[in-house]
Protein backbone atom coordinates (compact mmCIF):
# COMPACT_ATOMS: atom_id res chain seq x y z
CA UNK A 1 0.00 0.00 0.00
CA UNK A 2 1.31 3.43 -0.98
CA UNK A 3 1.20 6.12 1.70
CA UNK A 4 1.67 9.82 1.33
CA UNK A 5 3.84 11.66 3.84
CA UNK A 6 1.35 14.51 4.23
CA UNK A 7 -1.62 14.26 6.55
CA UNK A 8 -3.54 15.62 9.52
CA UNK A 9 -5.09 14.04 12.58
CA UNK A 10 -6.95 15.26 15.65
CA UNK A 11 -7.89 13.49 18.85
CA UNK A 12 -9.84 14.58 21.92
CA UNK A 13 -10.48 13.19 25.38
CA UNK A 14 -12.00 14.60 28.56
CA UNK A 15 -11.10 13.78 32.15
CA UNK A 16 -11.69 15.48 35.50
CA UNK A 17 -13.32 18.47 33.80
CA UNK A 18 -10.32 19.00 31.52
CA UNK A 19 -10.57 18.66 27.76
CA UNK A 20 -7.46 17.25 26.09
CA UNK A 21 -6.86 18.08 22.42
CA UNK A 22 -4.04 16.60 20.32
CA UNK A 23 -3.36 17.80 16.76
CA UNK A 24 -0.82 16.30 14.35
CA UNK A 25 0.43 17.47 10.95
CA UNK A 26 2.92 15.67 8.73
CA UNK A 27 4.89 16.84 5.70
CA UNK A 28 7.47 15.30 3.37
CA UNK A 29 10.81 14.36 4.90
CA UNK A 30 13.15 11.49 4.03
CA UNK A 31 13.61 10.47 7.66
CA UNK A 32 11.10 10.43 10.50
CA UNK A 33 11.17 13.59 12.64
CA UNK A 34 8.89 14.65 15.47
CA UNK A 35 8.33 18.16 16.81
CA UNK A 36 5.88 18.09 19.70
CA UNK A 37 4.63 20.95 21.85
CA UNK A 38 3.27 19.98 25.26
CA UNK A 39 2.23 22.04 28.31
CA UNK A 40 4.52 22.02 31.31
CA UNK A 41 2.19 19.62 33.13
CA UNK A 42 2.97 16.91 30.57
CA UNK A 43 6.72 17.33 30.09
CA UNK A 44 7.34 14.13 32.05
CA UNK A 45 5.58 12.01 29.39
CA UNK A 46 6.73 13.92 26.30
CA UNK A 47 9.26 11.19 25.50
CA UNK A 48 6.54 8.52 25.67
CA UNK A 49 4.36 10.52 23.29
CA UNK A 50 7.22 10.85 20.81
CA UNK A 51 7.83 7.10 20.96
CA UNK A 52 4.15 6.46 20.21
CA UNK A 53 4.40 8.58 17.06
CA UNK A 54 7.70 7.09 15.86
CA UNK A 55 6.34 3.57 16.35
CA UNK A 56 3.79 4.22 13.59
CA UNK A 57 5.48 6.85 11.41
CA UNK A 58 8.70 5.82 9.66
CA UNK A 59 9.03 8.76 7.24
CA UNK A 60 8.03 12.42 7.20
CA UNK A 61 8.18 15.29 9.65
CA UNK A 62 5.37 15.22 12.20
CA UNK A 63 4.51 18.42 14.05
CA UNK A 64 2.04 18.24 16.89
CA UNK A 65 0.69 19.98 19.94
CA UNK A 66 -1.13 18.91 23.07
CA UNK A 67 -3.56 21.37 24.65
CA UNK A 68 -5.23 21.09 28.06
CA UNK A 69 -8.47 23.09 28.18
CA UNK A 70 -9.43 23.33 31.85
CA UNK A 71 -13.03 24.05 32.77
CA UNK A 72 -13.85 26.73 35.33
CA UNK A 73 -14.67 24.04 37.89
CA UNK A 74 -11.43 22.12 37.36
CA UNK A 75 -9.43 25.32 37.87
CA UNK A 76 -11.54 26.78 40.69
CA UNK A 77 -9.40 28.29 43.42
CA UNK A 78 -9.28 26.55 46.77
CA UNK A 79 -10.78 28.70 49.56
CA UNK A 80 -9.86 28.58 53.25
CA UNK A 81 -10.85 30.74 56.22
CA UNK A 82 -8.15 31.77 58.63
CA UNK A 83 -10.21 31.33 61.77
CA UNK A 84 -7.45 32.46 64.11
CA UNK A 85 -7.06 35.70 62.17
CA UNK A 86 -10.83 36.24 62.19
CA UNK A 87 -11.01 35.74 65.97
CA UNK A 88 -8.15 38.16 66.50
CA UNK A 89 -9.95 40.80 64.40
CA UNK A 90 -13.21 40.18 66.29
CA UNK A 91 -11.56 40.50 69.68
CA UNK A 92 -9.67 43.68 68.86
CA UNK A 93 -12.69 45.31 67.18
CA UNK A 94 -14.87 44.46 70.17
CA UNK A 95 -12.32 46.10 72.46
CA UNK A 96 -12.20 49.15 70.22
CA UNK A 97 -16.00 49.45 70.14
CA UNK A 98 -16.12 49.25 73.93
CA UNK A 99 -13.34 51.80 74.30
CA UNK A 100 -15.05 54.22 71.93
CA UNK A 101 -18.46 53.47 73.41
CA UNK A 102 -19.98 52.63 70.05
CA UNK A 103 -22.18 49.67 69.09
CA UNK A 104 -20.35 46.45 68.40
CA UNK A 105 -22.22 45.43 65.26
CA UNK A 106 -19.47 43.88 63.11
CA UNK A 107 -21.11 41.64 60.49
CA UNK A 108 -19.71 38.38 59.12
CA UNK A 109 -19.56 39.92 55.66
CA UNK A 110 -17.41 42.78 56.96
CA UNK A 111 -15.20 40.36 58.86
CA UNK A 112 -14.56 38.21 55.76
CA UNK A 113 -13.44 41.30 53.85
CA UNK A 114 -10.64 42.02 56.30
CA UNK A 115 -7.11 41.15 55.06
CA UNK A 116 -5.95 37.61 55.78
CA UNK A 117 -9.33 36.19 56.83
CA UNK A 118 -10.31 34.67 53.47
CA UNK A 119 -7.44 32.84 51.76
CA UNK A 120 -7.44 31.48 48.18
CA UNK A 121 -4.91 29.32 46.37
CA UNK A 122 -4.54 27.88 42.88
CA UNK A 123 -5.40 24.18 42.72
CA UNK A 124 -2.55 21.71 42.40
CA UNK A 125 -3.01 19.46 39.38
CA UNK A 126 -2.12 15.79 39.62
CA UNK A 127 -0.45 15.33 36.24
CA UNK A 128 -0.65 11.55 36.58
CA UNK A 129 -4.38 11.85 35.98
CA UNK A 130 -3.75 13.13 32.44
CA UNK A 131 -1.25 10.51 31.26
CA UNK A 132 -3.65 7.81 30.07
CA UNK A 133 -6.22 10.24 28.57
CA UNK A 134 -3.49 12.13 26.69
CA UNK A 135 -2.22 8.89 25.19
CA UNK A 136 -5.76 7.96 24.15
CA UNK A 137 -6.19 11.35 22.47
CA UNK A 138 -2.82 10.93 20.74
CA UNK A 139 -3.88 7.49 19.55
CA UNK A 140 -6.99 8.99 17.93
CA UNK A 141 -4.91 11.73 16.30
CA UNK A 142 -2.46 9.14 14.94
CA UNK A 143 -5.34 7.08 13.58
CA UNK A 144 -6.67 10.11 11.70
CA UNK A 145 -3.20 11.07 10.47
CA UNK A 146 -2.42 7.60 9.11
CA UNK A 147 -5.87 7.32 7.53
CA UNK A 148 -5.35 10.58 5.63
CA UNK A 149 -1.85 9.50 4.55
CA UNK A 150 -3.30 6.26 3.18
CA UNK A 151 -6.01 8.12 1.27
CA UNK A 152 -3.44 10.51 -0.17
CA UNK A 153 -1.30 7.50 -1.10
CA UNK A 154 -4.24 5.85 -2.88
CA UNK A 155 -4.84 9.05 -4.84
CA UNK A 156 -1.16 9.20 -5.82
CA UNK A 157 -1.19 5.53 -6.86
CA UNK A 158 -4.24 6.05 -9.07
CA UNK A 159 -2.69 9.13 -10.64
CA UNK A 160 0.57 7.29 -11.35
CA UNK A 161 -1.35 4.35 -12.83
CA UNK A 162 -3.17 6.71 -15.21
CA UNK A 163 0.09 8.34 -16.24
CA UNK A 164 1.75 4.96 -16.84
CA UNK A 165 -1.19 3.81 -18.95
CA UNK A 166 -0.94 6.98 -21.02
CA UNK A 167 2.82 6.54 -21.36
CA UNK A 168 2.42 2.94 -22.55
CA UNK A 169 -0.01 4.09 -25.25
CA UNK A 170 2.48 6.72 -26.39
CA UNK A 171 5.30 4.14 -26.50
CA UNK A 172 3.15 1.81 -28.61
CA UNK A 173 2.34 4.61 -31.06
CA UNK A 174 6.01 5.51 -31.32
CA UNK A 175 6.95 1.86 -31.85
CA UNK A 176 4.41 1.57 -34.69
CA UNK A 177 5.71 4.72 -36.36
CA UNK A 178 9.41 3.96 -35.93
CA UNK A 179 9.81 1.92 -39.19
CA UNK A 180 8.00 4.61 -41.19
CA UNK A 181 10.15 7.33 -39.68
CA UNK A 182 13.33 5.40 -40.43
CA UNK A 183 12.21 4.88 -44.05
CA UNK A 184 11.32 8.58 -44.36
CA UNK A 185 14.71 9.76 -43.11
CA UNK A 186 16.52 7.26 -45.33
CA UNK A 187 14.71 8.61 -48.38
CA UNK A 188 15.50 12.20 -47.38
CA UNK A 189 19.16 11.38 -46.88
CA UNK A 190 19.38 9.68 -50.30
CA UNK A 191 17.64 12.65 -51.91
CA UNK A 192 20.16 15.04 -50.36
CA UNK A 193 23.02 12.91 -51.63
CA UNK A 194 21.58 12.96 -55.14
CA UNK A 195 21.05 16.72 -55.02
CA UNK A 196 24.69 17.10 -54.03
CA UNK A 197 25.74 14.95 -57.00
CA UNK A 198 27.13 12.33 -54.66
CA UNK A 199 27.05 8.71 -55.65
CA UNK A 200 24.39 6.94 -53.66
CA UNK A 201 25.83 3.87 -51.97
CA UNK A 202 24.11 0.55 -51.85
CA UNK A 203 21.15 0.49 -49.44
CA UNK A 204 22.85 -2.31 -47.54
CA UNK A 205 25.97 -0.22 -47.04
CA UNK A 206 26.88 -0.30 -43.34
CA UNK A 207 28.15 3.28 -43.27
CA UNK A 208 24.92 4.58 -44.81
CA UNK A 209 22.84 2.66 -42.31
CA UNK A 210 24.87 4.14 -39.43
CA UNK A 211 24.31 7.65 -40.78
CA UNK A 212 20.58 7.02 -41.08
CA UNK A 213 20.39 5.73 -37.50
CA UNK A 214 22.42 8.72 -36.26
CA UNK A 215 20.20 11.17 -38.15
CA UNK A 216 17.05 9.50 -36.87
CA UNK A 217 18.35 9.52 -33.32
CA UNK A 218 18.93 13.28 -33.55
CA UNK A 219 15.45 13.91 -34.88
CA UNK A 220 12.35 14.38 -32.76
CA UNK A 221 10.17 11.40 -33.61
Amino acid sequence: MMRSMTGYGRGECTTKGTRIVVELNSVNRKQAEVSLGVPSELESIESDLRDMILALVSRGRVSGRVVLQHSSMSRASAIAINEAQAKAYRLELAKLAKSLKIPDNLSLDSLLRLPGVLETSEPTLDTRVFRAPVKRALGKALEGLLSMREKEGDNLARDLAKRLTKLRRIVKRVARRAPEVLKHHRERLIERLKNANVDVPDMDDEHLLREIVYYTDRTDI
